[in-house]
């Protein structure tokens, strides 16, 4: 199997040797790599971390909040025939000990050799007691190292950890090749794509759809950085018009933030006509958040079908299941009442309903069913446990036994004419009087509420001994003073009821408050601790 360091090699000697490759946003602005230029900066980080002691199959974190030498570093390990686990900093970044921690303690999940931090994270770097080495100090003569062959591992990719603690998924370069070749043949983008990513480098989506996939494809990239996107959150939407783009990839809350900033897109003038494939996916779908900003953006020639809802989990290498490019987006408008009872019959006029966002067909390779609790299959509209199979999956969980050949994604869904829809995470349902409540569908109702942040909402299950079931509650972050707590509460317990969605608790908390993993998912999990939830 060619991997892709043999892609990129092959680029710099080819034809292509002196066109665009990558910009890289650096001091305001764009750093030019050709790709020649690429595999000359993969080169020399491989020498650099040969010079360094590292050998063939030594494993390597990452610490990856600088774009450039995070890609020098990840590419130059590859080239060398080390394994690398991207890893990032906790959000609240200026608790130093907790940065330690966290780095710390994914190093011991891979028995890191080494920790690869950018000069910029001196003072982080500073407390960590393993081997340090700066990035940019990964500058040697390329001695001509042979390059991995495909059953090498390459990656460990850290799960999240939004249910329980993180886990290194293991994938090898001929499966990530692999995995590559079968997102291109689902996603045929046309000749001259221009793609744009400011997502994390240690999150699948950000590593593998957001930078290795435009590197496989062959199409210029411009890479910018979390921290660059929260500093100026239009100034993503500017580059979209500015450059261009094709296609760049975001979760559905970034979506959601567009729409208070589609205003001034459409006052400036912004042109996303070029844009093919908007993105969507690492978060559940709302499809009123994809129906308002289409609209909002129509006047700067936004199309509808250019969103692209996907599916997908480290476990499968990065995604499961995307759907036709330019295509209508599926909306499934499904029954509360059915819902409750585990079924996804379509909603009748004027019934209480969920709005699910269809995302797809399984990727070539790869298979899916939606499984009862016994594991047999279900039939469609019947909701269930997702499972995957796949021949470009991960090689296993490492220090843990092989998967079985049904890898369970933790997500309960269904399907309806072929297609998936993902109604939520199985350990987060809350089950209320025997009835199924799905988080996703209560946030998106009450984060309609004027007075709640967008995206800042948690609905949770809260186990009551007295009345032996869980109870609903909400806890929603605002900058309203106190005083106006109780309104906005009294406010959301009336539009879920207007939905025929029965809420016991409704708790509100100042911004930043609920807790979120380094790559910004939600972790419904501690938000009863948060508030102090016991009923």
């Amino acid at each position: 199997m060619t991997t892709l360091l043999d892609i990129l090699a092959g680029r710099a000697a080819g034809r292509e040797r002196a066109e665009p490759a990558l910009h890289i946003a650096a001091g305001g602005g764009w750093m030019t790599w050709t790709w020649a230029d690429t595999w000359s900066h993969v080169q020399r980080a491989a020498a650099g971390l040969s010079a360094a002691g590292i050998r063939r199959g030594d494993h390597l974190v990452v610490l990856a909040v600088d774009s450039e030498q995070s890609v020098r570093a990840i590419l130059g390990a590859w080239a060398l025939g080390a394994v690398v686990t991207p890893v990032g900093v906790p959000l609240r970044a200026d608790d130093i000990a907790a940065c330690v921690r966290h780095v710390e303690d994914s190093a011991a999940i891979v028995d890191a050799m080494a920790i690869v931090a950018p000069r910029a994270a001196a003072a982080l770097a500073g407390g960590i007691t393993r081997r340090v080495l700066i990035a940019e100090d990964l500058d040697g003569d390329p001695a001509g190292e042979r390059a991995p062959d495909g059953a090498e591992l390459a990656l460990v990719q850290l799960t999240s950890g939004t249910t329980g603690r993180a886990r290194g998924v293991m994938v090898s370069h001929d499966r990530l090749a692999c995995h590559l070749a079968a997102m291109q043949r689902a996603l045929p983008l046309a000749e001259g794509a221009v793609g744009l990513s400011w997502l994390p480098l240690f999150h699948d989506m950000g590593l593998i759809g957001g930078l290795l996939f435009p590197l496989f494809c062959g199409f210029e990239l411009r890479l910018s950085s979390p921290l660059a996107f929260r500093q100026n959150p239009f100034g993503w939407l500017e580059n979209l018009s500015r450059f261009r783009v094709t296609i760049t990839p975001a979760p559905p809350s970034v979506w959601g933030l567009c729409r208070t900033l589609a205003p001034r897109a459409v006052e400036r003038g912004l042109d996303l006509s070029g844009l093919d494939c908007a993105l969507v996916g690492a978060e559940p779908i709302s499809a009123a958040v994809l129906e308002e900003l289409a609209t909002a953006l129509a006047p700067c020639g936004f199309a509808p079908e250019a969103f692209f809802p996907v599916y997908g989990l480290a476990e499968a290498t990065l995604a499961v299941s995307f759907p036709r490019l330019r295509a209508a987006r599926t909306f499934d408008a499904v029954s509360l009442d059915a819902l409750g009872r585990g079924r996804a019959e379509p909603a009748r006029d004027r019934e209480p309903a969920a709005t699910f966002v269809g995302v797809g067909r399984p990727l070539e390779g790869t298979a899916l069913r939606i499984a009862g609790e016994g594991g047999a299959p279900l039939p469609e509209r019947q909701i269930g446990h997702i499972e995957i199979a796949s021949r470009h999956a991960m090689l296993g969980y490492r220090g843990e036994p092989p998967p079985p050949a049904w890898i369970s994604t933790g997500d309960l869904g269904y399907l309806a004419d072929g297609e998936l829809f993902v109604t939520g995470r199985a350990r987060e349902i809350i089950i209320r009087a025997g009835v199924n409540l799905v988080p996703g569908h209560i946030e998106e109702v009450a984060s309609r509420v004027d007075g709640v942040r967008a995206g800042c909402i948690a609905a949770v299950g809260v186990w009551s001994d007295r009345l032996a079931t869980e109870l609903a509650w909400v806890v929603a972050e605002t900058r309203r003073p106190p005083d106006q707590h109780a309104a906005l509460a009294r406010a959301i317990r009336d539009a879920l009821g207007a939905h025929g969605v029965p809420i016991d608790e409704v708790r509100l908390v100042p911004p930043g408050a609920l807790p979120r993993t380094t790559s910004g998912k939600q972790v419904r999990a501690r938000v009863p601790a948060l508030v102090g939830a016991a009923a």
